[in-house]
């Protein structure tokens, strides 16, 4: 597989494991030890957006555009993963994911991965291509980004308070 990428970003890939044996650990692995992987958590999409910046369930307008009618789950959250990672079912989906500095020379690099499971071996070559071009910090001139969603309402909502709610809790 072959990413090109800025300097200043992240070069990653996505892996969905199937065939698992529940209950036996995986490792994984990389040549340079410098990558992260992350367990995609998949969760629920209940209702579809809206035509004007709301759900379909505030405004009663059915929107012809999305791509997948709701309810249904996607893989959305990314989870650290500790080692060992034991899957609980035959099928994960785990992020690879190697930072690239700003000031990294640009031109190609090599990882090879290592996924090892009850026995088993697969190794992929990730070609990554650092390009020239530099994401910029974030700074005083960066695009604002507001989330309307409180982490506390969405825990509440599914019986799950975090662990900053249970602390001021307590």
């Amino acid at each position: 597989m072959t990413i090109e990428t800025p300097r200043g970003s992240y070069a990653g890939i996505h892996l969905l494991l199937k065939d698992l044996t529940p209950g036996q650990p995986i490792e994984f692995s990389d040549n340079g030890g410098s990558g992260v992987w992350y367990r995609l958590v998949d969760v629920p999409v209940e209702v579809n957006a809206g035509t004007d910046g709301w759900t379909e369930r505030v405004n009663g307008k059915v929107n012809p555009h999305v791509v997948r009618r709701a309810p249904f789950r996607i893989y959305d959250a990314l989870l650290p993963i500790a080692r060992p990672f034991t899957p609980t079912a035959t099928t994960a989906a785990v992020r690879y994911e190697v930072r690239i500095p700003s000031d990294a020379a640009p031109g190609p690099r090599t990882v090879r991965l290592t996924v090892r499971h009850a026995g088993a071996s697969k190794e992929l070559t990730l070609h990554i291509n650092v390009r020239a071009a530099v994401v910029p910090p974030i700074g005083p001139k960066s695009a604002g980004f507001t989330n309307w969603w409180s982490e506390g309402n969405v825990a509440k909502y599914h019986g799950k308070l975090g662990q900053r709610e249970r602390r001021d809790n307590h």
